[in-house]
Order: structure tokens, then sequence, then C-alpha cells
């Protein structure tokens, strides 16, 4: 997949992370001659929830347009290795992510906490005023920018408020990661 064009615009230079969900690479828009983040749905997921939840992510988080979450340029399908896969194009964040920021500084100051915590609320509050829960905030999905600024990233398992619940989830089924939801997420009472 390395050096493929992906949608006849988007060089893949190297992988930059992983899922049971997709694939993210580095990748280069040869267009406008910028870099990107392309996440490519990992083959076999193509007709199943995960498929729909990957496009609806595209969709969901092309709506949204905030300097705290990450910008999507472009989402399709393409051939890709000889193979149809699902994609989405963003924005690249090139400071890693704020699970990856914990683990090599440790504990953050009061005044990283509050200037990260600021820029992912205001990112949050941008998504809400749009009618779109992000459903699983975590510091895996807080994107540092350049500058060290948040951006929130991963609305996979978002949820529209005007979709109905059975369009986001099956009753009793519960999307997110437990280590980072509330008690009454998990206990099915919201």
């Amino acid at each position: 997949m390395i050096g493929m064009l992906l949608g006849e615009r988007f060089a893949l230079e190297r992988e930059i992370g992983s899922g049971g969900m997709a694939r993210v690479f580095l990748g280069r828009d040869t267009v406008l001659d910028r870099p990107v983040a392309v996440k490519v749905l990992n083959p076999g997921h193509d007709e199943t929830d995960i498929g729909s939840r990957f496009r609806r992510e595209g969709r969901t988080a092309a709506r949204l347009s905030h300097p705290n979450i990450v910008q999507v340029y472009d989402a399709g399908e393409a051939e890709l290795d000889g193979k149809k896969v699902s994609y989405i194009v963003m924005e690249y964040v090139p400071g890693g992510d704020l699970k990856g920021m914990i683990d090599k500084r440790g504990n953050l100051s009061e005044v990283d906490l509050a200037r990260l915590g600021a820029g992912a609320a205001a990112g949050l509050a941008h998504a809400h005023e749009r009618g779109v829960i992000h459903r699983d905030v975590k510091p895996h999905n807080v994107l540092i920018d350049a500058y060290g600024e948040p951006k929130l990233t991963d609305f996979g398992i978002a949820r529209a408020l005007d979709a109905t619940t059975s369009q986001a989830t099956r009753t009793g089924a519960y999307l997110g990661t437990a280590l980072y939801s509330a008690p009454e997420q998990l206990r099915a009472r919201v």
C-alpha cells in the first residue's frame, strides 16, 4: 500500500496508526501539495455495521468546522491493492495524541490541563451545537497540533441527534471505551 495513489490524488507514505476498524496513513494530497491523514477501512468491513459507521464518520465529521476538531477534506471509495476500499482524508495533525503526551511527559501541569481541556471542550461544544455527540472522548482521540493545541478526532461512533437510536446502536449495545465512560452509560441509563 505504501507509495500507492488512492483516488488518483492521495499518495500513501507510511502507516501512522491502526485499529480494529481501519488503518491511518500519512499521505500527501498531490493536487494541493500538503500532508494529509488517510483513514482506510480494513478489508471485509465494507458491507457490515462497521462499514456503515465508518462512512457515517466521514459525513458526520465533515459537518464540523472548528479549530479544535480535525478537519475532514474528502471521503469516498477507491481501488487500493486491487480491492475496493472506503476512505476518509483528514487534516494531518503532527503532534501525536494526548495519551502519548501523557505517557512521555507524565502528569501534565495545571496550565496544560486547563488549556487542553478548554480546547477539547470548545470542540465538543461546537459538535453538540450541530447535533453531534462524540461518544468516545478519550486521550487517544485528542490529537495535539504543531502549536500544542488539542483537536478532537475519531467520530466513528458519534451519534447525530437527528438519527434514531436504532440507527446509532442496537438496544442493549454499548459503543465507546469502557475505561473512559461514565458508569451510568455502562449501566445503560443514559
